[in-house]
This record gives C-alpha cells, sequence and structure tokens, in this order.
C-alpha cells in the first residue's frame, strides 16, 4: 500500500466482492478466534487495485477487532459491499464503544490513534484513508458510542466499467 503512487483505472482482475470475501477469509485464518461476518452485494469494478482494496480492508479489520476486543463485546465484525451510484462501498463494522465525538474528526491524521501506547502507531487508518483518496474515493468514520463505529470506504467505479 503506497500512498500517492501512480494507479491506473483498468478493469478489475477479479470481481470486488470474490476479492473482498478472499480478504476477509485470509485474515479469518490470522485470527481464528474472531468473529467476522460478511454481506457481500453485486460485484462493481472499483479503480482502486484488488491488493490494495485487501490491505485496506485488513487494516480496518484489524482496528475492528481491537476496539471489539477492548470493549470485551462478543458482538460480531460485520463486512458489508454494497453498490453506489458511482462506485461501490465497503464498510466494517466493530462492536467496540465507538470513539468520542471530539477526536472522530482526528482519525486517519498520521500518527493519531486513540489507542494506548504500544498498541499502535497511528499510520494505519492514515494510510488507508490515502490510498482511497487518491483512487478518488473517501473514507467515512461514524461513531455510534457507546457502541460501535462504523468505517466505509467509498470506491470509485473504474473508468469505462
Amino acid at each position: 500500500m503506497q500512498p500517492g503512487a501512480a494507479r491506473t483505472s483498468a478493469a478489475p482482475d477479479a470481481p470486488l466482492g470474490a476479492t473482498v470475501a478472499s480478504a476477509v477469509d485470509a485474515w479469518r485464518a490470522a485470527h481464528p478466534g474472531a468473529n467476522v461476518v460478511l454481506e457481500r452485494a453485486d460485484d462493481v469494478p472499483v479503480s482502486l487495485p484488488h491488493s490494495e482494496v485487501e490491505a485496506a480492508l485488513s487494516v480496518l479489520l484489524d482496528n475492528a477487532l481491537h476496539a471489539t476486543e477492548k470493549a470485551k463485546s462478543n458482538e460480531p465484525i460485520v463486512v458489508s459491499l454494497s453498490e453506489s451510484g458511482e462506485g461501490a462501498s465497503m464498510s466494517v463494522v466493530d462492536g467496540g464503544t465507538g470513539v468520542p465525538a471530539d477526536l472522530i474528526h482526528r482519525l486517519g491524521e498520521p500518527f493519531f490513534t486513540t489507542k494506548e501506547p504500544g498498541e499502535g502507531m497511528g499510520l494505519g487508518l492514515y494510510l488507508v484513508r490515502s490510498l482511497v483518496e487518491d483512487a478518488g474515493g473517501s473514507l467515512e468514520i461514524v461513531s455510534h458510542a457507546p457502541r460501535g463505529t462504523r468505517v466505509s470506504l467509498h470506491l470509485k467505479r473504474a473508468e469505462g466499467a
């Protein structure tokens, strides 16, 4: 994942739904105790290369697991993929305590983290935001405090699709 790198909007090499499903399966294999539910919709060709979709999803799942475990929640992490007018939206919803309203606008800044010292450097979400914005998309974070946060990546449809 390299923010700022040149991107092409060529047709994807695999359907987005299959890419997300594969990424969730790989992440589950590395986190066998995690409870993740995948909700899929129609496949949409997007402007973000699939390897970068997988990397971004891994960061979001890691953050969701951390938040859910810290809250001692039994709620599943829910990954959903839906088609939108301009492309697709991929969301990850956790069972954590939510993000305080006074901090939510800072998420995605470099080196800003809500984690305890030693638990994170504050670069994962920054890299995801940069990656998605460089591809013409956007990152949206909605806190449902006191229970849960939804992080959504809004991805542009690939040109010519």
